[in-house]
């Protein structure tokens, strides 16, 4: 994430996560970047007023299986491991896509904040 926003011109600051409310009030840092379930969480409403919808990263739980119990599972049991996983994975994904629409309109609504998107992503 740091070499991201350093090839964008950036200069990110690490910093401890319990500063990071201080630090966007008293303006030691512009920004942060967290999911918008953070954002809402930690109420850095109060202290930031605009986002930037980026769309550079995303993550997923990953499904963790023991190799060895894999392999030891006969070829059904296999395929139904997989299967599940990808169905876990479409369904985090919309929960979170779900989540993420809610939380933006009361982000709104609730601290007046301004979500800016980026006009030309698709050409990315």
């Amino acid at each position: 994430m740091i070499d991201t926003y350093k090839s964008w011109g950036n200069n990110p600051t690490p910093m401890a996560w319990s500063e990071t409310f201080t630090a966007l009030q008293q303006g030691v840092v512009d920004g942060q970047d967290t999911p918008y379930t953070t954002i809402y969480a930690m109420k850095f409403g109060e202290v930031q007023k605009y986002i930037s919808d980026l769309h550079y990263l995303f993550l997923l739980e990953p499904l963790i299986v023991s190799e060895s119990l894999y392999q030891d599972q006969d070829e059904a049991t296999q395929k139904a491991i997989l299967e599940a996983g990808q169905e876990a994975t479409a369904y985090s994904l919309q929960w979170l896509k779900d989540k993420e629409a809610i939380i933006k309109e009361e982000l709104v609504s609730k601290y007046g904040m301004e979500i800016n998107a980026l006009e030309d992503e698709a050409e990315g």
